[in-house]
């Protein structure tokens, strides 16, 4: 009779435990306030970024880390998921002539790699990022019809001039990259001790040279700001893979 009472519990038990164990895997839409925008910044990149920085008393600023006209302030109005902006009178550093009013809805980003929030701004072409808000390692998700792993954004290291190609695969193209203050020549490799952003990786760990088994993985390079990457099909290439035999993620000694 114990034995059947043990069984009866678990079996009444299990499910909750199951539900509890998803739902913490889910990823829920916050409630817009002004306490939720001003806990972070929110950036469209990781070096060649403008920012929005809210503030609680309802005024904000944008940033722009370009050789751009610096950006702008002003206030704006939560309207239940979107934010109006409207900036000064006075400034000129606006996504569009004489446009003071920017309105901007709020994105939950399901299927990310690297952050879980965005804002699109009209007038901006690239979304609005929390940065604090990542997305944690060990998701699955997407790069293109590619199924890969998320890594949580993990820094990473070169450790030899290193391939930097389009696909995960030795024989796909190689992405090159010119740094135009130093040198012309376009070149087909990462440099060694160059930092990396890693975003995902392969699912499984593949063979290169019958001698190195890794992941692959797909990174975000932090290049200078001289140095432009591109490949056949994209003039600016920020993204591409990496063989991970030669590359130190940060909690690797």
């Amino acid at each position: 009779m114990f034995l059947t009472i043990r069984i009866s519990l678990f079996s009444l038990l299990f499910p909750l435990l199951f539900a509890f164990t998803n739902c913490k895997k889910t990823i829920e839409s916050p409630s817009l306030t002004p306490e939720f925008l001003s806990l972070s910044e929110w950036k469209t990149d990781f070096i060649f970024y403008t920012a929005i920085n809210f503030r609680t008393d309802g005024t904000y600023t944008i940033s722009e880390e370009t050789e751009g006209c610096g950006g702008h302030s002003g206030t704006y109005q939560i309207l239940q998921n979107s934010i109006q902006l409207k900036a000064n009178s006075g400034e000129f550093c606006l996504p569009s002539e004489n446009q003071f009013d920017i309105p901007c809805s709020f994105q939950l980003l399901e299927e990310s790699l690297d952050y879980i929030y965005a804002i699109q701004c009209e007038g901006y072409p690239e979304t609005f990022k929390k940065i604090t808000d990542r997305v944690p390692e060990g998701l699955k998700r997407k790069v293109g019809d590619r199924e890969v792993v998320t890594m949580g954004l993990k820094k990473g290291r070169v450790t030899t001039a290193l391939k930097y190609r389009v696909d995960p695969d030795k024989s796909s193209e190689a992405i090159k990259c010119t740094n135009y203050t130093m040198e012309l020549e376009r070149k087909s490799s990462l440099p060694k001790d160059l930092e990396l952003i890693v975003l995902a990786r392969t699912p499984n760990k593949e063979k290169v040279d019958d001698k190195w088994e890794n992941y692959w993985y797909y990174v975000y390079p932090l290049n200078d700001y001289e140095t432009s990457c591109s490949d056949s099909k994209n003039q600016f290439r920020r993204y591409g893979w990496v063989f991970g035999e030669f590359v130190n993620l940060d909690n690797q000694k």
